[in-house]
């Protein structure tokens, strides 16, 4: 994604274009001017009908009465305030939308899970790029435990290539850039083009850190899985172990998770970008874990800190149609309807990955869903929280039972089952 940059005062703005829309992309950076630099820029950015959109969406979770480290426990939508009418209509929605597999969870409690003829509870999925979320949520764990010193350290300290190349620029990206795509190397999505040709190379990090420079580091938001990447080398240089290994020990083992697997690149890196493969439910963990601001069994597992910081918008899109989303530390930022400004009451991050992987927290809602899927939107999905899962949330207490709304949601539940991909495009 290329464009021209804008800058104003702390606030960095680059237009350009991804599938066609005009996007806005902006970079948060600390304060170098205050008072009337400030000013002049918001003006300038009213004046221009921009609007910033900012998130930080961490907020305290409702605290479990239970931990689903061995397994998950269920429980009506109405005993957990939601309504099973509106699950149920949910599900004449997914026509057509190659969705494998959906978990439903309040309160730690998973209220509907439903999963398509070739998917099962037991199986693990491919998620894509939720793995970036992954990764990042590793990077906050090293950096706690003094692995990495912070967000601010600058790339070349790990890939020296890139304080030998001519072109300085590379010597100013910060780990932080690479976490909020916006370290300045090239990267094209066309047709997955950059990421196709860095498989097809032998050495996946020096294709990365070989790209040429599109502008300077924070000044620009572009997609790559080659940023992303770049995140694993670095945590097996710090960490002493591969990020897979990594991941067992400080992340998935405290979570229970068991069955997960992780692809490599050609030099045994696992990728950073995505390759992991996990159960739905784990899924689901993972996200519960961040609901709950990191801690799990009264361990802080995650600090909360960096969850707060890798689920604030950094960089934006504002697309032609008037959606708008964030971008954190490997995550994305909603809100209901991607409104702007963003209610709180709806605030939401997720892992996403293309074709419909999706991990998303609602903190207000105290609400986690997992998706897995095979569409060519990624974000289809958007209609189905916003149109009914989050307004089936009816109250902080108990519904009375519904015991016929319950039974015809159960009957969706067996009926999507029987249901299979349609050939996508």
């Amino acid at each position: 994604m290329h464009g021209t940059v804008f800058w104003g005062g702390s606030v960095h703005f680059g237009v350009g274009r991804e599938g066609g829309n005009p996007l806005l992309m902006y970079v948060r950076e600390e304060p170098k001017k205050t008072g009337r630099i400030i000013l002049i820029a918001a003006i300038a950015l009213v004046c221009a009908g921009v609007a910033v959109f900012y998130l930080n969406t961490t907020v305290m979770a409702k605290k479990p009465d239970y931990w689903p480290t061995t397994g998950w426990k269920t429980s009506s939508p109405e005993e957990q305030g939601m309504d099973s009418a509106k699950l149920a209509a949910m599900f004449d929605a997914l026509a057509g939308q190659n969705l494998h597999s959906m978990l439903i969870a309040r309160n730690g409690y998973i209220v509907a899970e439903a999963y398509n003829s070739s998917t099962e509870q037991d199986q693990k999925q491919d998620v894509l790029s939720v793995t970036k979320s992954v990764t990042s949520t590793l990077m906050g764990i090293a950096i706690q435990q003094g692995k990495i010193g912070s967000v601010d350290e600058p790339a070349y300290s790990y890939f020296p290539e890139l304080a030998q190349d001519p072109d300085t620029r590379k010597q100013t990206i910060l780990l932080k850039h690479l976490m909020t795509m916006t370290s300045g190397l090239s990267w094209s999505n066309e047709e997955e083009k950059s990421s196709k040709d860095m498989i097809n190379s032998p050495n996946w990090i020096e294709y990365i850190t070989s790209q040429p420079m599109t502008g300077d580091p924070g000044t620009q938001f572009a997609y790559s899985n080659g940023n992303a990447h770049l995140l694993s080398p670095i945590l097996q240089k710090a960490t002493g172990k591969n990020i897979f290994e990594y991941a067992k020990e400080v992340l998935f083992k405290p979570l229970g998770i068991t069955d997960v697997s992780w692809d490599n690149d050609p030099q045994n890196q696992p990728n950073g970008a995505w390759g992991l493969q996990m159960t739905t439910r784990d899924m689901a963990k993972f996200g519960y874990l961040i609901l709950n601001n990191g801690k799990w069994e009264g361990n802080a597992v995650v600090p909360k800190d960096w969850v707060t910081k890798a689920t604030t918008g950094y960089v934006g899109e504002n697309f032609k149609d008037g959606t708008m989303r964030g971008y954190g530390y490997l995550w994305w930022l909603r809100s209901k309807g991607n409104a702007v400004p963003a209610d709180k009451k709806y605030e939401m991050y997720s892992a996403t990955g293309s074709g419909g992987q999706r991990i998303v927290v609602v903190p207000a809602q105290n609400l986690v869903l997992a998706f897995t899927a095979d569409n060519s939107d990624s974000f289809f999905m958007d209609k189905l929280i916003d149109e009914y899962i989050v307004p089936s949330v009816l109250s902080s207490k108990a519904l009375p039972a519904n015991e016929e709304a319950s039974a015809k949601l159960q009957d969706k539940i067996a009926q999507f089952k029987q249901t299979s991909d349609v050939p996508t495009e």
